[in-house]
């Protein structure tokens, strides 16, 4: 039986969100050697940014997923993603931008539908809760899961590729979501 829960600001999910971010990049595709401090500067920089808004999923009473997403101005997306995105949300002429920033699983987890099964939840309590008119993402090339759980979930491609900063020869592309 799962069970979802709403993230909070606190100390005790900062913790919880730290480890799951730690072990889901240890394993593939990333196979990245993150330390805590590491791990807990990420969540609490996106802790930060407005209008933060995530799920945590629990099997068993652990944590095995978590998945969040926040506002995010055109002004933010030229700065932190580019030019060129920032030009593609600008033709599309929406304002009410959300960033879908990361879905980690727990290694033990992973391949088994987990992904899809809080990443939906997250869009439909967001759905029903917010007035969001797209979310944007971005996947890197050798990431299929998230690639399938995204297109599953009627994210499209936007054709935009930027260079993975891991990894020599791999592109991250941006999706969109129309709410």
């Amino acid at each position: 039986m799962y069970m979802f829960r709403k993230i909070e600001k606190t100390d005790n999910d900062t913790k919880i969100i730290a480890d799951l971010i730690q072990k889901s990049f240890s394993s593939f595709p990333w196979y990245e050697n993150l330390s805590k401090e590491e791990c807990l500067k990420r969540i609490l920089n996106d802790f930060k940014r407005t209008e933060f808004f995530g799920y945590l999923l629990y099997a068993k009473g652990n944590a095995i997923a978590a998945n969040w997403i926040d506002q995010i101005s055109v002004k933010q997306i030229t700065e932190q993603r580019g030019k060129n995105l920032a030009d593609f949300v600008k033709n599309l002429n929406i304002t009410n931008v959300w960033w879908g920033r990361d879905l980690v699983v727990h290694p033990d987890y992973q391949m088994n539908g987990i992904g899809t099964k809080i990443r939906s939840y997250v869009l439909k309590y967001f759905r029903l809760t917010n007035c969001g008119e797209y979310i944007f993402t971005r996947m890197r090339q050798d990431n299929l899961g998230s690639i399938k759980i995204c297109e599953k979930l009627g994210y499209s491609k936007t054709g935009i590729l930027v260079p993975s900063s891991q990894i020599l020869g791999l592109f991250h592309e941006y999706y969109f979501l129309k709410l």
